[in-house]
């Protein structure tokens, strides 16, 4: 198994940003299950990244109390220069 198998989602506000930008032409257009669709790409996001959240509280048993935790992130456009470290 890789180390790192996983994926939290999406990230970043620009890419959130531009999916509900979607969301909004779509019902400026009456379009709602166009809408409904997008909005559940972002709710689908959201829970991903709460399910991660609790299995790393659920293995620091229940509390981050006194408890520090890092979190690296490395994000790539590919075919482009564009990187990014957080």
């Amino acid at each position: 198994m890789p180390l790192f198998c996983f994926v939290l989602g999406f990230g970043g506000s620009c890419f959130q940003k531009d999916v509900l930008n979607l969301v909004y032409l779509s019902e400026a257009l009456n379009l709602p299950e166009v809408a409904a669709y997008w909005y559940q790409v972002i709710a689908m996001n959201e829970y991903q990244r709460r399910r991660f959240t609790n299995r790393i509280v659920n293995c620091l048993f229940n509390t981050v109390t006194d408890k520090k935790i890092a979190l690296f992130g490395f994000a790539f456009k590919k075919n482009t220069g564009d990187t990014r470290y957080e």
